[in-house]
């Protein structure tokens, strides 16, 4: 209803910053929640809550339906929040249904699990080309969150083949899961690995 009769709170990690019809994000809230609440003079609310970030951030909904195995798919959402370098100007934020699956063997034993993504329809993430397989590698055992990600990119410097690959912040079913991969999913195809399928 455009604001009018409408009053706002708004929290940054559950603490109320502002009670204006805006809000401007400061450095002190990156890598935190930011939630508006709006509710009118009749009594009708609503809220909504994004993750503030440098990076882009994933955001998937299981409707808290657990990964429980590396073989049963979940149906869910995925959402991406853009970021400086990827954003609705220049890049495909996907927005859409897709199953998940846990994914990896030590890796997956580990307390911050790596995902295998299929999404309904192919789509380009954040310019690695278009596909319906993806990953989001946890990267647990790299207190650096680097290793994988410095070595695709120096492979790709070098004018070898290389995984594309972007870092991300997951946020699943509204809780935040720490800094991913995401990555291409390797398998034969035109956009992935382009040889004939015999």
């Amino acid at each position: 209803n455009d604001g009018e009769g409408c009053g706002f709170i708004w929290k940054v990690d559950d603490k109320i910053v502002s009670q204006w019809d805006s809000y401007t994000p400061t450095a002190a809230d990156l890598e935190k929640f930011i939630k508006v609440e709006a509710r009118t003079t009749e009594g009708r609310s609503a809220e909504y809550t994004v993750y503030f970030s440098k990076l882009p951030v994933v955001y998937i909904d299981t409707n808290d339906v657990p990964i429980q195995d590396k073989e049963n798919y979940v149906k869910g959402s995925m959402k991406i929040q853009g970021n400086a370098k990827y954003n609705s100007a220049n890049s495909a934020l996907y927005d859409g249904e897709l199953e998940i699956r846990g994914r990896g063997n030590s890796s997956w034993e580990a307390p911050k699990k790596p995902y295998r993504l299929k999404l309904s329809s192919k789509a380009n993430l954040l310019g690695m080309g278009s596909n319906k397989h993806w990953t989001l590698l946890a990267n647990y055992y790299d207190p650096s969150l680097s290793r994988n990600k410095l070595s695709y990119d120096f492979s790709g410097e070098l004018g070898l083949s290389y995984m594309s690959s972007e870092n991300v912040v997951l946020i699943m079913n509204d809780k935040y899961q720490g800094v991913y991969q995401l990555c291409e999913h390797i398998r034969i195809d035109k956009n992935r690995i382009d040889i004939t399928d015999w």
